[in-house]
Parts: C-alpha cells; sequence; structure tokens
C-alpha cells in the first residue's frame, strides 16, 4: 500500500501496482483495464505487448468482467468454478482468468485488475 500510494499520476502508479501484484500473487500475468463509465468500456492502462497474446481480456458486457463491474467485488476462478451462480454468470467467458478485481475509489468504478497464473490461490 505505501509503495502505491506514493506515486500520483497513472505512467508509474499503473506498473507499480503491477509489480505488486505479480510479487504478492506470484502470477504470470496481470494487467489493469481502466474503465470508461460513459462509453461503458475498458482499455488496458498499458500497452499490450507482444508475450500477452491469447490471455484474458475483459469484456464488460458479458462474463466474468461484466459481474466484477455490476458487484464491485472481486470474483477468483476457484469462486466461480465452486458456485452454480457464479459459474453461469462467468459462462460467456472463453477462458476465465484467476481471479478480476475492481479499483475503486469510493463506490466509483476505475477499472479491473486482472490476475493470472498465480502460484497461489484465495482472495
Amino acid at each position: 500500500g505505501l509503495r502505491i500510494a506514493t506515486h500520483l499520476d497513472l505512467d508509474t502508479l499503473v506498473p507499480t501496482i503491477l509489480t505488486t501484484v505479480r510479487t504478492a500473487l506470484g502470477c504470470r500475468d496481470a494487467a489493469v483495464y481502466l474503465w470508461d463509465g460513459r462509453t461503458g468500456t475498458l482499455r488496458e492502462a498499458l500497452p499490450p505487448r507482444s508475450r500477452d497474446a491469447g490471455r484474458y481480456v475483459p469484456d464488460p458486457s458479458r462474463g466474468t468482467a461484466k459481474w466484477v463491474i455490476e458487484n464491485r467485488q472481486v470474483l477468483t476462478l476457484e469462486a466461480a468454478v465452486s458456485n452454480p451462480e457464479l459459474a453461469a454468470a462467468t459462462a460467456g467467458d472463453a477462458r476465465r482468468p484467476a481471479g478480476v478485481a475492481p479499483l475503486l475509489a469510493g463506490n466509483e468504478l476505475l477499472g479491473l485488475l486482472v490476475a493470472d497464473d498465480p502460484e497461489r490461490t484465495g482472495p
């Protein structure tokens, strides 16, 4: 939290968030998508790299991303697999990531944090 709080602009904040998530969860992959409430769209905060091909890209109109945006809660693959209601809500995804978390300021949605291929699972 202290490391993230020292950054005031997105150019340094997003890489710090991603490094922190990868380190804390032992993730192979993590991404931040910024929410545009006017258009109801998400855009990746950092330019995609060639090694990112094939990874989960959230679609705010269906599946995991839609559920997280509507409910403002973290959704893990573990929860989606073990809960029939969540499994049905996320069935529209071609593939599901290990976890998607809303990025919030108060109750305002700023974006989504996607974590995939973690060494450890859990909230």
